[in-house]
């Protein structure tokens, strides 16, 4: 009886000693390691490079040329071009020769007429045929009038030799009523000579 009393706690001690241990070992498990990351690839310096904006370039731009400045003549003055010549111009007057011719009559116009002189002094013989004239009247071109049969032929056609000079006639139609009237004297790419007057 005794021995069997015993066993029975001999047992009912094991079975302590073992449930303790096992809620232990629940107690105290560790959950297990997360998965490792995988490791960031280094980023692509070719796709970095090629992802960043060109380069802006701080110096301006080169100007353009500048157009040479014309070269403002009054009547009855004369003016060193930066070209090498010399251009003077006679003060406008009603030119009564032209406007007695019956076909060069108009309603309305007159006549005017002005000497220009021409001086090569380029330091070489040069071609007067070269320069060209053009007239306005308040804005509006006005009709040159060539009449070679009384000496109005426009610029002559000659060549100059370096120091001398050439006078030619020039008439050009323009309203009766008083307008502000531009010449304009111009040899290929050299800055022009512009006359102005109110006539």
């Amino acid at each position: 009886m005794l021995l069997g009393l015993i066993a029975v706690l001999v047992m009912a001690s094991i079975a302590g000693v073992v449930l303790l241990v096992n809620e232990r070992a629940q107690t105290t498990s560790v959950d297990p390691a997360p998965a490792a990351a995988a490791p960031l690839s280094p980023p692509n310096r070719d796709s970095a490079i090629s992802s960043q904006p060109p380069p802006v370039s701080s110096s301006p731009p080169a100007p353009a040329s500048a157009a040479p400045q014309p070269v403002a003549l009054a009547f009855g003055t004369r003016s060193e071009l930066p070209d090498g010549w010399r251009l003077g111009a006679s003060r406008p007057y009603l030119c009564d020769v032209l406007m007695a011719i019956p076909v060069l009559q108009k309603d309305g116009t007159r006549i005017m007429r002005v000497t220009l002189t021409l001086t090569n002094r380029t330091g070489a013989p040069q071609a007067t045929r070269m320069w060209k004239l053009a007239a306005i009247a308040d804005g509006t071109p006005a009709e040159l009038v060539l009449w070679p049969a009384k000496r109005f032929r426009g610029v002559p056609d000659m060549t100059l030799e370096s120091g001398r000079s050439v006078g030619f006639l020039v008439a050009f139609r323009v309203p009766e009523h008083p307008v502000q009237v531009r010449i304009t004297a111009e040899r290929d790419a050299a800055p022009r000579a512009v006359l102005t007057g109110t006539l």
